[in-house]
């Protein structure tokens, strides 16, 4: 009976609702769920506390009292027992079930002596009653069918009756084979009608079924805490007014295992011992982070915080071991090894390993040393090698916790603003984010932003999911951190440091203890030239002169080809921003139309035929720029502060615009040819105007075209202030519709879809929480690209994720090469990403690039302000124009 109680309660609570109790209380018949039952018990003092009086008492009557009793049950007695008739499943649904109560009920129990049964003398029915125990001091179940007062368990056990001589003792009721318990206060009481005293019996959980089927016990150190229990503290309830509060509703004196659900004896096990081992109070944290652990030396190594000192030590385990086999005492005090390390590694904070037979920190590092990822060798004389100090120049904030990929061996780590909060280190250059190191390559990309503090990392064991202090699986190929979601809310203190145990389970640093969560570069060294801005200062560590190329990865000679060139193909000083945005080439021409930032300059357009015949004669002469003049379009005056320009569509450019005043922004065709007329084919959402239309792209398959809006026009006091959010818009030139894609962003800008228009790249700057907690005195916007899946039927974006953190200034126009490659204008020229985000190259220039076009196949054109540039290369175009 014991199998099929098994299999009642593992159904589905939807499925077990089907032979539901009835609401009246005295039709015991059909499943009860956990709750819904309500237990009481006859109260022995007249105490006020039991809500019972003495003259209750002597006037015979049942007085009770309701106690918790957390169980499901489900009742059934004999089949002709009009008065209380079997509710069962429905046919079909649990089949044998109804056929194996009857037979236990009827044939093995009626049928043996049923005129005999004190029972059926005083007219009381006896029920076969299954349960399924919520044991009090652990959530394992402890499993039971019932027959009234005789109680016969499975061999899971927790049975526990309470020593009448001593309230509040238990006493364990193990299972016995064969066996039955009788609840003999109970038969008293139905059979003379008096007031005797019934044992209390609870379920706990002394022992409980381990994962591969062995039995654990809960070890002597433990306190099971079940949640039902303070499920409601009540109006008087003691409860907590901060996270600081450790949460002991025991009072249990630390250290102990609290226990909140069984699977946590899989982890502990059943001779788990919890002990203080070295206690040193002479330094401010003794014992804080970093901890690593040696199996060659069977040593821990970790280290304090102390802002005067670097407080690294190590700890033998072996001699712990020692320690603890000769004491009878719960704490021992085994000296750590204070560590002199080299000056390199300043205020290690995150470690993990060991790599390479030597231990990775993290450092925070100090007013006058970078933070780093440093190795450190476990043995004398524990030299150290650093092996990153640096984002592309600029100097991390305080690189906080660390751990190693599992597949792939690249160094992962969180980088906070703590050691500025803190006065060890200047104000923050980078926003706080997460990175991606390969110390085989020397590669440094983020892969996560948009927090306010990160701080401890970990990975699940295939590498498939990471843990930050903030399940974020990672796309197979880039690495790069998807589908953030909320794991785990510590009830006490910040999360500090993760790890992961060999099942998955999650264990961080918390407040009172440590929680644990079941599964569900170029290297500058320490007096570097460090760079302190990433718009006033760019990274050109081998000082060239610009403009040059500058290669990241081998994958960029595929992009540049053999004989690259790069120059200046046409300046003009003379106004504001000659060369800035919207480039759209005209293959039928060989012309470049192109848009400057001054309000009283509308187009221009440079002929590439005249360009290649100008390089040509400088060919064999030390002359690296040529000067080919652009000439000046007059746009119809619908046309203000042209932004964004793609295609063309057939032979007219497709422009994007700013507006000017309350001369709304526009999506608008414009002739490539004389005399220019233009065509506004949309200057409002819905009846309002738009902000200030900033880059535009057709959809690749569905030939919509998508742009986007931010409210740089009013910053820039050409327009009033903005009516609608920051966001990108789709609009079908066939039907009129326009919709939202994507929102949220604080602003965006460049846009630029794959080939199959599956994806799409847009640079936006994402509202975040409030950052109270980061200093703001040098901290600079975000400066990432990120990257979307589009919807294939709404073409709406989704998915976002970050592709690429720019390193110098904000990416602005964006474009794809044929072989997928992202191209983005930034502070420093042009950034060139392979499909997954890695950085291959820069077209550096020096200069702000705000946007750039290819000209037909290996030619791309940058817009650098004063100055364009033209770039060959063996990269070919992607296709933008549409008929």
């Amino acid at each position: 009976m014991f199998d099929w109680s098994r299999k009642l309660f593992d159904l589905p609570p939807e499925v077990k609702a089907l032979a539901p109790h009835p609401a009246s209380g005295a039709h015991h018949r059909g499943y009860s769920a956990p709750g819904r039952e309500k237990v009481k018990q006859y109260s022995e003092s007249g105490s006020e506390s039991d809500g019972v009086n003495a003259t209750e008492l002597a006037s015979g009557q049942n007085v009770l009292d309701v106690v918790r009793d957390i169980k499901e049950s489900f009742e059934s007695g004999r089949e002709d027992d009009d008065e209380m008739p079997n509710i069962w499943f429905p046919d079909g649904i649990f089949p044998g079930f109804k056929e194996a109560c009857l037979d236990i009920c009827w044939m093995r129990l009626f049928r043996h002596g049923e005129a005999n049964t004190q029972s059926t003398r005083i007219g009381v029915r006896l029920t076969l009653r299954l349960l399924l125990s919520i044991p009090l001091s652990s959530r394992q179940p402890a499993k039971a069918a019932a027959l009234s007062e005789m109680l016969m368990q499975d061999n899971i056990g927790g049975l526990e009756v309470e020593d009448p001589n001593h309230a509040g003792v238990f006493i364990p009721v193990p299972p016995v084979p064969g066996s039955i318990v009788v609840n003999v206060g109970d038969c008293l009481i139905r059979s003379k009608s008096a007031f005797v005293a019934i044992v209390i019996v609870q379920i706990v959980g002394v022992a409980a079924q381990a994962s591969g089927g062995s039995t654990i016990s809960t070890p002597g150190q433990s306190v099971t805490v079940d949640p039902i229990s303070f499920a409601v503290l009540g109006p008087n309830g003691r409860f907590r007014n901060s996270s600081t509060e450790v949460f002991n509703p025991t009072s249990t004196e630390p250290p102990f295992f609290q226990i909140f659900d069984s699977g946590f004896l899989d982890i502990i096990g059943s001779n788990s011992t919890f002990n203080i081992v070295s206690t040193n109070t002479s330094v401010l944290s003794f014992a804080r982070e970093a901890p690593v652990y040696v199996p060659e030396t069977d040593e821990l190594f970790f280290t304090g915080f102390d802002p005067t000192q670097n407080v690294v030590s190590k700890i033998s385990l072996a001699d712990i071991e020692t320690a603890l086999r000769g004491s009878n005492t719960t704490t021992v005090n085994v000296p750590a090894t204070p560590l002199s390390l080299p000056p390199s590694v300043q205020i290690a904070n995150g470690g993990t390993g060991p790599y390479r037979s030597s231990i990775v920190f993290a450092t925070f590092g100090t007013q006058n040393s970078p933070a780093s990822i440093v190795l450190v060798n476990p043995r004398p004389p524990y030299n150290a090698t650093v092996l990153l100090d640096n984002f592309f120049g600029r100097q991390f904030n305080s690189i906080d916790d660390i751990k190693i990929h599992p597949t792939s061996g690249a160094l992962f780590f969180t980088d906070t603003s703590f050691g500025n909060l803190v006065g060890l280190r200047p104000p923050p250059v980078l926003t706080n984010q997460v990175y991606r190191f390969d110390p085989a390559t020397g590669a440094v990309r983020v892969v996560a932003t948009d927090f306010q503090q990160p701080n401890g990392i970990a990975f699940s064991q295939d590498g498939k999911a990471v843990y930050v202090y903030i399940d974020i699986p990672l796309l197979h190929r880039s690495q790069v951190f998807l589908n953030r979601r909320v794991f785990a809310y510590a009830d006490t203190g910040i999360p500090d440091g993760i790890n992961l145990d060999a099942a998955g389970n999650v264990y961080s640093g918390c407040g009172d203890g440590v929680n644990v969560w079941s599964p569900d570069g170029v290297l500058l060294g320490a007096t570097g030239n460090f760079r302190n801005s990433s718009f006033t200062q760019f990274f050109n560590p081998t000082a060239s002169e610009p403009p040059f190329l500058q290669i990241f990865d081998p994958a960029f000679l595929n992009i540049i080809g053999p004989n690259p060139t790069f120059n200046v193909i046409s300046s003009n000083d003379t106004v504001p921003l000659f060369a800035h945005e919207a480039p759209v080439y005209v293959q039928e021409t060989d012309e470049l139309f192109f848009v400057g930032f001054d309000p009283t300059q509308n187009m221009n357009k440079i002929n590439m035929a005249a360009v290649e015949r100008a390089l040509q004669e400088a060919e064999g002469t030390n002359v690296t720029a040529v000067n080919v003049p652009a000439t000046p379009i007059n746009v119809p005056p619908s046309v203000h502060q042209i932004n964004g320009g793609t295609g063309p569509i057939g032979s007219s450019l497709l422009f994007v615009t700013d507006g000017m005043g309350l001369l709304p922004p526009s999506v608008v065709l414009v002739n490539s040819r004389a005399p220019f007329n233009a065509t506004v084919l949309l200057d409002n959402f819905f009846g309002r105007q738009f902000n200030s239309l900033d880059d535009v792209k057709i959809h690749p398959t569905s030939r919509a075209i998508f742009f986007t809006d931010v409210s740089f026009g009013s910053i820039l006091q050409i327009r009033p202030p903005p009516l609608l959010p920051n966001q990108v818009y789709r609009f079908d030139m066939t039907t009129g519709v326009v919709r939202v894609v994507a929102t949220d962003f604080q602003a965006c800008n460049g846009i630029a879809f794959s080939h199959d228009g599956t994806v799409v790249y847009v640079y936006a700057r994402i509202q975040a929480p409030s950052l109270a907690l980061v200093p703001q005195t040098k901290q600079e916007p975000l400066q990432c690209v990120y990257k979307f899946d589009v919807d294939p039927k709404s073409q709406v974006f989704t998915n976002r994720r970050v592709f690429a953190y720019a390193d110098t200034g904000l990416p602005d126009g964006i474009e794809l090469d044929a072989a997928g490659n992202v191209y983005a204008g930034c502070g420093d020229g042009v950034n060139v990403w392979s499909s997954e985000g890695v950085l291959l190259g820069k077209f550096f220039t020096g200069v702000t690039v705000a946007n750039m076009a290819f000209a037909g196949d290996g030619r791309l054109v940058l817009l650098g302000g004063a100055n364009i540039y033209l770039a060959k290369i063996a990269a070919k175009a992607s296709k933008l124009a549409f008929a």
